[in-house]
């Protein structure tokens, strides 16, 4: 994925993710991770997309959190260097959505519906 049809806020996340990966010592970036960001995100808009859509918020967190807890974690080493292929799968469905909704740039929306 060319990282310069990014938003800014698309690419924020994408770091978040890499560093919560880093944090919970994750060998792999998942597409967990960036929920998690898209849902912390103050300034974001994943949280009142969700709601429209009549999800649950805190029932979505609970669970996150339980994915990300049973995640592998390493002992030793550099977590969170590579990609899982889910992650990448992730991104390459955001940018493919481009089209559908004839934008230029992937933004955290695009994120949304590619999860």
């Amino acid at each position: 994925m060319n990282m310069s049809n990014l938003t800014v806020r698309a690419q924020s996340l994408i770091q978040q993710s890499q560093q919560l990966a880093y944090n919970y010592k994750n060998p792999i970036i998942e597409p967990i991770h960036l929920l998690h960001a898209m849902l912390n995100d103050k300034e974001g808009v994943t949280d009142i997309l969700i709601k429209k859509a009549n999800g649950n918020i805190n029932i979505i967190k609970q669970k996150m959190k339980e994915a990300l807890d049973s995640l592998p974690k390493i002992q030793s080493g550099d977590p969170a260097q590579n990609i899982s292929r889910d992650f990448n799968n992730v991104l390459l469905a955001a940018n493919a959505s481009l089209k559908k909704f004839g934008d230029e740039f992937v933004s955290p929306e695009h994120f949304l519906f590619a999860l």
